[in-house]
């Protein structure tokens, strides 16, 4: 008697597909980066302010895009189970070296003691030797986007230099707002 055991199965990602959320009242969508938009050439990639454009320049149900703001562990466990993105991608917040905030593309700047999903070496409870690190910001660095992690390197938050490219995007269509 032969016995096969199926492991889990592994979902595959989501991309160009907007999918709605009933907590938030929006639609959001991972999308890929087109061909054209890498500094470097090669495998389709984009900084940070591109994908910001990209999104802006999108619609949805009469809803215009913009990177996603995500303020809760439910939208967070939300954009992670439905479109599973198997490499980083940007959102909508990005932190101000001068002024040692964060801000969302909305212009609302992020409440310190709201949620955060920050990768270890970020939180301020862990990261190297223990101690908070904050990113290193140089003349041509007045800002430093943040993006995910893929799933399976533990979807958490990362900050970047602004040249940094990623090949996807998460963008938000916020029903009722233009």
């Amino acid at each position: 008697m032969i016995c096969l055991v199926a492991g889990p199965a592994i979902a595959e990602p989501l991309y160009d597909t907007p999918v709605y959320d009933p907590e938030t009242g929006s639609y959001f969508e991972l999308r890929r980066v087109p061909p054209g938009y890498s500094q470097r050439g090669g495998t389709p990639a984009t900084t940070w302010s591109k994908a910001r454009v990209l999104a802006r320049q999108s619609a949805y149900k009469g809803a215009r895009g913009r990177l996603a703001i995500v303020k809760s562990g439910k939208l967070n466990d939300f954009l992670r189970e439905t479109f599973n993105p198997d490499q980083g991608a940007w959102i909508g917040l990005r932190y101000w070296c001068e002024f040692n905030r964060l801000q969302w593309v909305t212009g609302e700047l992020h409440d310190r003691a709201g949620y955060a999903n920050w990768a270890r070496i970020w939180n301020r409870d862990g990261g190297v030797g223990g101690e908070r690190r904050v990113p290193e910001c140089g003349p041509r660095s007045r800002f430093w986007p943040v993006h995910y992690w893929p799933a399976e390197n533990g979807f958490r938050w990362n900050a970047n230099g602004n040249k940094k490219e990623m090949r996807a995007f998460f963008i938000e269509y916020p029903l009722g707002q233009q």
